[in-house]
């Protein structure tokens, strides 16, 4: 979708949002010819059901169809809980990778997890995943489902690598958060704090992914850790884990898996900082990605070689910041289960790893919080006529709370929090590798403005010296051109607020309302719904599901 056209579109929006919501429901089975027996019953099984897409909708649906053997799948299950029966599965959740059953055995329920799409790095992601898993029970004392069973080739009676756990303890909090008052939500951040002051317990002396050394891959170190653990516990991660290679998607999409690459584990940041841009680099090299849609190779590769003269310069000076902690990034109300105010059970460990604290460690998700901090209501909160403003100020004052109480919080209990926090431009350092990292995805203009920030900011990231980049009045001239554009895109996807996302995914009682708000928008919306390019979604920097 070329830029322009899609900045034509954004301007174009001109109605508002329907209100009311249809309810629609469909099913897709490609002609897949398969081993596998199954009734018609099953068949929702296999296919994604969690909703639609506006456009290209049939490659998508098809890219997530898998079938897999019921019968046999309910077998291991039965095995590996020790239980005699099953007496009924059901899928419920379908997430960016993984599909995710619920089996009744006689026993009691287990979680099933499958993956949705085949690829190279299955094994070994799934493998590392079960190691943090363990690594969170087992070591930092966490409350994480125990792992029964798991096999991450296909080559099995299922036919699909799959994931047999215990169910989560309680109830998703996402159910329940936004009616517990304060006091209980305090609580529940309180408890955050303790789930961070436990991630950052062991600190380990390289970067990459934690596997047990049953399944170790080559490369891989030897656990060394800074650790505040008791010394039967630091035996036990000595003995049991060790830190391989990255399985991060970057390393491995696109035929990336047959290449040469800088995987890791590695012994210091700088290290796993310039492996991104060695990656995308070596990528382009073999057309095999590196490179947006709407971006010259040129450009990408420009930028790949400024951003490699200051990667040592992002590394902290404080040589504790450049250790590692297993940190799970994703502490969001869907991930964390509890019982009333206590929390029961984390879960989705899939993207973790141990990397650099000052890379890794953030505010999570359930207090994240951009606006300025509110403490208290203004004085003419109670005069408010406005229902919906008075409910954002006291949302707002809310929020405000939950993330100075963290903070608060997290900066008495450690040193290295306070570090962190302190870190002068840490947001804008983390923004540079990630943008770094996913240049393919989201294209060339967030690193370029993150380098801007670098250059500007150069003497509080790294002291003395000259900055070793810059940009030419052409190259900022055309930056601000393009940022232009970008921010309308962005607009224009924040302002549908989650109701149709930028590949065209929308929920299924959603479907028929946004078909024909797309529709609304005359041809160039329709230019969106006819759109079957595989890299339809590239285009856009819009925030993904």
């Amino acid at each position: 979708m070329p830029l322009g056209l899609a900045c034509r579109i954004c301007t174009s929006l001109s109605a508002s949002l329907p209100r009311g919501r249809l309810r629609v429901s469909a099913s897709f089975a490609p002609r897949v010819r398969t081993m596998f027996r199954s009734s018609p019953s099953d068949e929702h099984l296999f296919s994604y059901t969690g909703g639609r897409w506006l456009w290209d909708e049939e490659r998508q649906r098809r890219l997530r169809y898998r079938r897999f053997d019921v019968d046999a799948l309910k077998r291991l299950a039965i095995e590996a809980a020790g239980a005699k029966t099953c007496n009924g599965i059901e899928k419920i959740a379908e997430g960016g990778s993984n599909r995710v059953f619920r089996l009744l055995l006689d026993t009691g329920p287990v979680i099933v997890r499958v993956p949705m799409v085949k690829e190279a790095r299955t094994h070994m992601v799934m493998a590392s995943e079960v190691a943090t898993m363990e690594y969170a029970r087992c070591i930092l004392k966490l409350p994480v489902p125990k792992v029964f069973a798991w096999n991450g080739d296909d080559n099995n009676p299922a036919g699909i690598s799959y994931m047999i756990m215990e169910e989560a303890s309680g109830q998703q909090l996402s159910k329940s958060w936004h009616r517990l008052d304060l006091e209980a939500q305090t609580t529940i951040v309180e408890q955050i704090v303790g789930i961070a002051n436990a991630m950052t317990s062991v600190r380990f002396a390289s970067s990459g992914n934690l596997f047990l050394r049953s399944d170790s891959p080559c490369p891989h170190h030897e656990i060394r850790a800074a650790s505040e653990l008791p010394p039967s516990l630091q035996d036990e991660l000595a003995s049991r884990f060790v830190l391989g290679p990255s399985v991060a998607s970057e390393f491995w999409e696109d035929g990336r898996a047959a290449l040469d690459l800088d995987r890791g584990p590695w012994s210091h940041p700088s290290g796993f900082l310039r492996a991104i841009a060695e990656c995308g680099m070596t990528s382009i090299a073999h057309s095999m990605g590196g490179c947006h849609v709407t971006d010259d190779p040129r450009t990408v590769l420009s930028l790949y070689h400024k951003y490699l003269q200051i990667v040592d310069s992002l590394c902290s000076r404080d040589p504790m910041l450049n250790e590692s902690v297993v940190w799970h990034w994703d502490l969001r109300t869907q991930n964390i289960f509890v019982k009333g105010d206590k929390i029961t059970s984390l879960i989705d460990w899939q993207d973790v790893w141990a990397g650099p604290l000052f890379l890794q460690v953030e505010h999570p998700p359930i207090v994240d919080y951009n606006g300025a901090l509110l403490l208290k209501l203004p004085d003419n909160y109670e005069s408010m006529v406005d229902k919906v403003a008075k409910q954002k100020v006291r949302d707002r004052v809310q929020r405000s709370i939950l993330l100075y109480t963290f903070e608060a919080k997290i900066k008495r209990s450690k040193q290295v929090f306070r570090s962190l926090l302190d870190l002068p431009h840490g947001k804008t350092i983390r923004q540079t590798v990630h943008f770094a990292k996913n240049m393919q995805h989201r294209g060339s203009l967030a690193l370029r403005q993150c380098l801007m920030r670098v250059q500007q900011n150069w003497s509080s990231i790294a002291g003395d010296g000259p900055c070793p980049i810059s940009f030419s009045e052409a190259e900022l001239e055309q930056h601000y051109a393009d940022a232009e554009g970008w921010n309308t895109e962005a607009e224009f996807w924040e302002g549908l607020d989650g109701f149709v996302m930028s590949d065209g995914w929308t929920n299924n009682e959603d479907y028929e309302e946004a078909l024909a708000f797309f529709e609304g928008l005359g041809e160039e919306g329709r230019v969106f719904l006819d759109y079957k390019k595989p890299n339809v979604s590239d285009w856009s920097c819009a925030p993904r599901k």
